[in-house]
């Protein structure tokens, strides 16, 4: 009886070891889908940004041209 609960308190411990490295891959997989999610979120706002730009470029140019045609 002895003999297995020294081969139990093993395992428990290997058990634990797994645990924590599950613990530990599931936290870097969190930092790094979060990362590359926000990576994604910030290219879309710079995409926007260029894109709201360009409209207002093009609505001064044809201000300036119904301008001119009056």
């Amino acid at each position: 009886i002895v003999n297995d609960q020294g081969m139990v308190n093993e395992d428990q411990s290997m058990f634990s070891e797994d645990q924590s490295m599950i613990n530990e891959s599931q936290k870097t997989f969190n930092e790094k889908t979060f990362n590359e999610s926000q990576e994604t979120i910030v290219g879309e706002i710079d995409v926007e940004k260029e894109n709201i730009e360009e409209d207002g470029d093009n609505y001064y140019n044809e201000q300036e041209m119904n301008y001119c045609n009056v």
